[in-house]
């Protein structure tokens, strides 16, 4: 029989622990979740935007759609001094002022923290009336 004799520490391979590529396989995915939140974050305020600027423009479009209403009122009874309505997802308050011919309407239009509002005169004529001049508040 044959025995061998142990060989010496210098001689035998040390295997790596493992140590080095769990290390690489952190980083990795350290990074690939930065970036999955920088596109997750970036999704969502491309949302959020867009959830505001749908709302601005109902506050518009429900401005334009107080200001006929309020001339649509008018035309039906020349006394009509102004009040609160819904017109799809805004609220508006017009108030009407104003004696003969001439008006002058004052409406407002709100959806959520939107707001939109204008000065509008009119003469009215018989059933008609005719818009003179509509100023819009930019603020």
């Amino acid at each position: 029989m044959h025995v061998s004799a142990p060989l010496p520490a210098s001689a035998v391979s040390r295997q790596p622990s493992g140590a080095a590529t769990l290390l690489a396989v952190v980083a990795i995915a350290a990074i690939t979740l930065a970036v999955a939140l920088r596109v997750s974050f970036s999704s969502l305020s491309g949302l959020l935007t867009a959830f505001y600027e749908g709302q601005a423009a109902a506050a518009a479009a429900g401005l334009d759609g107080c200001v006929d209403e309020a001339l649509l009122r008018l035309t039906r009874d020349a006394g009509f001094p102004g009040g609160s309505f819904g017109i799809g997802t805004a609220a508006c308050a017009v108030d009407v002022q104003g004696s003969g011919a001439a008006r002058t309407i004052f409406a407002t239009s709100t959806v959520a923290t939107f707001v939109n509002a204008a000065t509008i005169n009119v003469s009215l004529s018989g059933g008609t009336v005719s818009l003179i001049s509509w100023l819009q508040d930019l603020d």
